[in-house]
């Protein structure tokens, strides 16, 4: 698994799985709320490994849908 050799690597890693879900999800964020969640997640870790900002804790019913 690609998570797997970038942490033997050192790489910092965070794997989230996304159950009922297939690999193009992410592109169908007007659809499926998962996808938004994704794309949120992804962007925050992008912006803090960028800018070394620490992304902010998620609000409930800022973006998080349980």
């Amino acid at each position: 698994m690609l998570a797997q050799r970038l942490q033997a690597q050192g790489v910092a890693v965070e794997h989230r799985l996304f159950p009922g879900t297939t690999h193009e999800f992410y592109g169908a964020d007007g659809l499926i709320p998962a996808a938004r969640d994704a794309q949120q997640r992804s962007g925050e870790r992008l912006r803090a490994a960028l800018y070394g900002t620490v992304p902010e804790a998620p609000q409930p019913g800022k973006g998080e849908r349980g």
